[in-house]
């Protein structure tokens, strides 16, 4: 539905939820004279039975900002702690920001509605629901979501900023090769299967709302429109009103009827099938409020895949396009699994390999390397602290000695873990290390320090102690060094280099 369209119908439900309940229809039969425009606005009632509530409580707060609501957020707007850089997209719904996290010290997103939505409670319900349901999920493959802020009477989700593009601008380029969408299914698959696992069907997963990061990795984004198993699911949509892209949703959604898993299912067979042919199998122009005549465009059976696509592959692509939701993978898992042995078949193009050759695993060597080799360092230089412990005798060297102890065993730990997850889980590094590394650094940095003051320390208190000494400010010197310049590179290295040959 286009913005102004949808806005007058807007203006219309708020007219309508203005009188009694009895007056409603006759009042909204006046007001629309296409039964196109009345049909969509009764639903829009019917759905929203308690947006007068949530109106009359947004519109006063509205009001309380005159110059500021609706108005795009320019650089410098401060939101909570997060302060906006520069606007980095739009679409129909919101409107997306650049911003700086000014507590922790990284780059944030923030997505607010366009401002001809912001009387519009469905609008703030499904950004309010986009934030609840993406926070449920816990993935390397979503976007993570940080905090839902309010400005300006409008709510803003922070999420994680995603450096990258959207599948649909990779598809510009043309298609993939066969090796690489399976792999590509089979991540968003992944990603997927989470989020029905905390009982989350996204129900509009198409390219736009998958993004590539810089990295290599992949992140499915916008659950605004998502099904929660929860009872709260009722005043966001109605039974019969449909929400999506039709040329992506399932036969069971565009006539609406009840959603489950297998509808995600079908979508991504819709999108798989995209990025193998350049061409989604149905089209993509269909107008959501033209429900029956959508139905009308799909054929029985989707056009013939191109003639470089294996056979196993196109069976799995052509399952999750079975119109019947039984005929159908059971399960996103099952998905996943298939297009992930698809994409590893012997000879097909573009495939994945679980461990790539030349110099991607060479810098991923290195950075598994630096970690053992650093974990064994810090574990070897508690021995020089250990003799400073004894020569000085007093309370300073015993502090010393125990807190490099303590800060020894911590960033040992996080180091290991952080090779395992290199050595086996390498899609997961890039989460860990969002999550891990700033203790990680801290935590190295504190054990160069205090390692710097146990040889002043020493040097201080016994002059004949000075190889100690001289041992103790070397190897401060190299673990600060390994700290702040040698690490940071060979991370760098490790998560810019592609996984594919």
């Amino acid at each position: 539905m286009d913005p102004a369209r949808w806005q007058r119908l807007s203006r219309i439900v708020e007219d309508a939820l203005a009188l009694p309940p009895s007056e409603r229809e006759a009042f909204v039969a006046g007001a629309c004279p296409s039964p196109g425009d009345r049909d969509e606005v009764l639903a829009l009632l019917a759905a929203d039975a308690d947006a007068g509530t949530r109106l009359e409580t947004f519109a006063p707060a509205l009001d309380a900002f005159p110059d500021l609501a609706g108005v795009p957020l320019g650089p410098g707007t401060r939101i909570g702690a997060y302060v906006v850089e520069d606007e980095i997209g739009r679409g129909g719904m919101g409107i997306v920001y650049r911003a700086r996290d000014e507590r922790l010290g990284r780059t944030v997103a923030i997505k607010v509605l366009s401002p001809h939505l912001l009387r519009d409670s469905r609008a703030r319900a499904r950004l309010e629901r986009e934030a609840r349901a993406a926070a449920l999920l816990m993935h390397e493959s979503v976007a993570a979501v940080f905090a839902l802020e309010e400005h300006a009477a409008q709510p803003c989700i922070v999420t994680e900023f995603v450096d990258g593009v959207t599948l649909r601008a990779r598809l510009a380029q043309g298609p993939l090769p066969p090796g690489e969408a399976a792999a590509l299914g089979a991540r968003i698959a992944r990603a997927l299967a989470a989020a029905h696992a905390r009982g989350i069907v996204h129900r509009d997963l198409k390219p736009e709302n998958v993004m590539l990061t810089s990295t290599g990795g992949v992140k499915v984004l916008d659950f605004g429109i998502a099904h929660l198993d929860d009872e709260s699911a009722a005043t966001v949509t109605a039974t019969g009103f449909v929400l999506g892209t039709p040329g992506y949703m399932a036969p069971e959604q565009l006539r609406g009827q009840p959603v489950d898993p297998r509808t995600d299912i079908f979508a991504l067979g819709v999108t798989v099938y995209e990025l193998l042919t350049g061409a989604a199998p149905f089209g993509r122009e269909a107008s959501p409020s033209v429900v029956a005549a959508v139905l009308e465009r799909v054929p029985a059976e989707p056009k013939a895949l191109r003639p470089d696509v294996p056979e196993t592959l196109s069976a799995i692509v052509m399952r999750c396009l079975a119109k019947d939701p039984a005929d159908r993978f059971a399960t996103m898992d099952e998905v996943a699994a298939a297009l992930d042995a698809a994409s590893r078949s012997p000879g097909l193009p573009g495939r994945a390999v679980a461990r790539p050759a030349g110099p991607v695993s060479h810098a991923m060597w290195w950075y598994r390397f630096h970690q053992i080799a650093a974990t064994v360092a810090h574990a070897a230089m508690v021995v020089p602290a250990w003799h400073v412990m004894r020569l000085t005798q007093g309370l300073a060297g015993r502090a010393a000695f125990y807190a490099l102890l303590v800060l020894a065993v911590a960033t040992g730990v996080l180091r290991l873990h952080l090779w395992f997850v290199a050595q086996y889980g390498r899609e997961s590094l890039e989460r860990e290390l969002r999550r891990r590394g700033s203790a990680l650094r801290w935590g190295s940095r504190a054990f160069g320090i205090l390692l710097f003051a146990a040889g002043l320390l020493v040097s201080l208190g016994d002059v004949t102690a000075a190889a100690l000494a001289a041992t103790c400010l070397a190897c401060a010197a190299g673990s600060l060094a390994a700290t702040e310049v040698i690490e940071p590179a060979t991370t760098a290295r490790a998560l810019t280099r592609s996984d594919r040959v």
